[in-house]
């Protein structure tokens, strides 16, 4: 597997660490599991796409995070109705139970993603003027994390991050 390729699978996996550290530690440890059969040899790649489908199917199933409030993401890149979506369907897919993600930017939102900054808006920003990496969606579970942090599932100061 290219270097560049075990970077970007490890960034990812941190991202999945950060949402979901139990679902992270079950994929970990049916893989150390699997591997343990010596009829049985893995590939890199093909752990990786183990851990990423253990972990995806354990978010489908669960009902995580239903012990608290969701973090309400909204999702505004300001031109790009197609990159709109395709962060939509990105973060729906990978969020489960976790984040609710819309289109609209409403009171309850917690974190404004886009590609400009809004200086009148006192919530997390999250500003992507590119096609964000693995590492700008690791960060962006940290920000989800530290608003899961908060008792009131929001955020009481402005972040402003920039990819």
């Amino acid at each position: 597997m290219p270097a560049a390729a075990q970077r970007d699978n490890e960034e990812l996996r941190q991202f999945f660490m950060q949402l979901y550290p139990v679902f992270n530690n079950l994929a970990n440890t049916f893989i150390e599991q699997i591997e343990r059969h010596p009829e049985i040899i893995l590939t890199d790649s093909a752990r990786v796409n183990l851990y990423f489908s253990y972990v995806t199917a354990l978010i489908d199933v669960s009902q995580a995070g239903t012990n608290t409030r969701p973090v309400n993401i909204c999702v505004d890149f300001s031109e790009d109705a197609r990159f709109n979506q395709y962060v939509l369907t990105v973060m729906n897919t990978f969020g489960g139970n976790v984040i609710r993600v819309k289109h609209a930017l409403r009171p309850e939102t917690d974190i404004y993603v886009s590609d400009f900054k809004a200086p009148n808006l006192k919530m997390t920003q999250v500003i992507w003027p590119n096609t964000p990496t693995p590492h700008d969606w690791v960060e962006l579970a940290q920000d989800i994390r530290n608003c899961q942090s908060d008792n009131t599932g929001s955020t009481a100061t402005q972040n402003h991050r920039t990819a």
